[in-house]
This record gives structure tokens, C-alpha cells and sequence, in this order.
């Protein structure tokens, strides 16, 4: 088997390899997280970016409200300043409102990074430590079933060797 070569950094070790459905591209873990972040934050910004255009709508057909009021009521000055307030304070919610979605958008996404950072933490640690742990045990040839504490295999590898009971180690009795 050939060694693994990220198609976009060209690094030749990752603790995680992603190869795409045809088998012909290879990635890094560390490409793998930067387009996920990559697409988070375009899909992100996108939202912003409707978010935007939509007030800036909202704001244009206000404008065009109040035009057409004081076109049609150019001889009071009430009522015109009544409506540039109205739709100032209309304007205002409307920001805020903006300003909220924004807000509870970034906190969706910063949620989600660390839910995805958790979850790829944990999935690498325990890869890490199964693939260290056998690596080792081949490495020192130790047999399946050793426990490292007690220094004696289970039950299984000494009723093999005839031993049945016997530890190995120094037995206790009690004295009566």
C-alpha cells in the first residue's frame, strides 16, 4: 500500500485520512476541518448577507412611504415630522431585530464549532490510543489477554498452560 498524500498541502502524515467516493483523492484531517469551517463560514455569511438585503428593502420602502406622505401633505410640517419619526423608530426595531438574529447566529456557530471540535477530539483520542495500544502490545510481542498490573494472563491463557488457580505470585494463608 502506497503511502497517503494530501491532495491540497501535499503532507504525507495526518492521524485521519479522508478519501473521496472514487478512491483517487486523499485529504488531511487538518483540509477536512478547514473546508468544513470554510462552508460554515460562507453559509454564514450568506445568511447575513439575506439578512442585510432584506433590511436595506424594509428601510427603501419606508423612504418611500414618507416621500409619498410629504408629497401629498407638503403644507404640514407635523405631519411629515411625525412620519420621518415613525419610520425612524421603526427603522431602529428593525436593526435591533437584525442585530439579535446576528447575534443568536454567531452563537449557533460558535456551538456548533465546539460540538465539532469535542466530537473530533474524542474520535482522535480514542483511534490514538486503540492504534498506540496495539502498536505497543505488536512492538513488545505481548501476548493477547496479559494484564500489565497483575503481570499474569487471564484465565483462559492459564487454564492452557495447566495451571489452573495459580497466580504466579505469593499466596496468603490465614493462620488458625
Amino acid at each position: 500500500m502506497h503511502p497517503f498524500s494530501c491532495m491540497q498541502c501535499n503532507k504525507d502524515f495526518s492521524p485521519l485520512w479522508k478519501i473521496n467516493k472514487d478512491g483517487d483523492r486523499v485529504t488531511c484531517l487538518q483540509c477536512v476541518l478547514s473546508n468544513q469551517k470554510k462552508a460554515l463560514k460562507a453559509e454564514h455569511t450568506n445568511r447575513l448577507k439575506t439578512a442585510f438585503v432584506k433590511a436595506l428593502q424594509q428601510e427603501q420602502e419606508i423612504e418611500q412611504k414618507i416621500q409619498k406622505q410629504s408629497s401629498s401633505n407638503s403644507g404640514s410640517a407635523d405631519s411629515l415630522e411625525a412620519a420621518v419619526a415613525a419610520a425612524a423608530s421603526q427603522l431602529q426595531q428593525q436593526q435591533q431585530h437584525l442585530k439579535l438574529i446576528q447575534q443568536d447566529q454567531i452563537r449557533q456557530h460558535q456551538q456548533y464549532m465546539q460540538q465539532l471540535q469535542q466530537q473530533q477530539h474524542r474520535s482522535f483520542t480514542s483511534n490514538f490510543r486503540t492504534n498506540a495500544q496495539q502498536q505497543l502490545r505488536h512492538a513488545l510481542n505481548v501476548p493477547f489477554g496479559f494484564n500489565p498490573v497483575s503481570g499474569v494472563l487471564n484465565k483462559m491463557q492459564k487454564s492452557k498452560s495447566g495451571k489452573p488457580g495459580k497466580s504466579g505470585g505469593a499466596s496468603f494463608r490465614k493462620d488458625s
